[in-house]
């Protein structure tokens, strides 16, 4: 959420994957995460993505949501 709020690229959630697909994140023991920002294969990304301001504002986005994410995590931990 945080991603799409800085970037206009379209945001499409979480998408299921088939059981043993992510093989990284099934089989991590602490936290971990796949951050898709664009589409190579997509001119209108693409285009985004080459200019380093947009750049700059997919990783505040991403870094923003990992910090939410974090609290959340403390949070819970505490409890």
């Amino acid at each position: 959420d945080e991603l799409a709020k800085n970037i206009p690229i379209r945001k499409q959630g979480l998408v299921e994957k088939k059981e043993n697909e992510i093989f990284i994140l099934k089989k991590a023991t602490v936290p971990a995460i796949i951050i898709e920002v664009g589409y190579m294969t997509n001119n209108n990304d693409m285009e985004f993505l080459s200019s380093p301001a947009n750049r700059k504002a997919a990783a505040e986005g991403i870094y923003h949501g990992i910090m939410a994410a974090y609290k959340t995590l403390r949070t819970e931990d505490q409890h």
